[in-house]
């Protein structure tokens, strides 16, 4: 479990820490959703990674698809999209933790 101790999606981030992205809604859904019903990102064993083009395309997939995915799956989404424009990163390396 990460150093807050929340339950939800983490963004390893270049320096070595990581940041909560997402916390769970507690709904079912999780973070293998993403490559499995909106065909993004790959894996690197248990890490999920996302360039900048997937994320900005999950946002829009979200959007666009809110109806067909459980509600915690189109929030990790967009909270995705949301961190990744706060940080200014490359893409995403996501984890879940909890």
């Amino acid at each position: 479990m990460s150093a807050s101790g929340e339950a939800g999606v983490y963004a390893l981030l270049p320096d070595g820490r990581e940041s909560l992205v997402h916390a769970w809604l507690g709904q079912d859904y999780e973070l293998a959703d993403i490559p499995e019903f909106l065909a993004a990102g790959t894996w690197e064993g248990e890490v999920l990674l996302l360039s900048a083009e997937e994320v900005a395309k999950l946002r829009i997939r979200a959007d666009a698809e809110s109806f067909d995915h459980e509600e915690g799956l189109i929030q990790l989404c967009l909270d995705l999209d949301r961190f990744h424009r706060s940080q200014g990163l490359s893409g995403l390396r996501l984890a879940e933790r909890g």
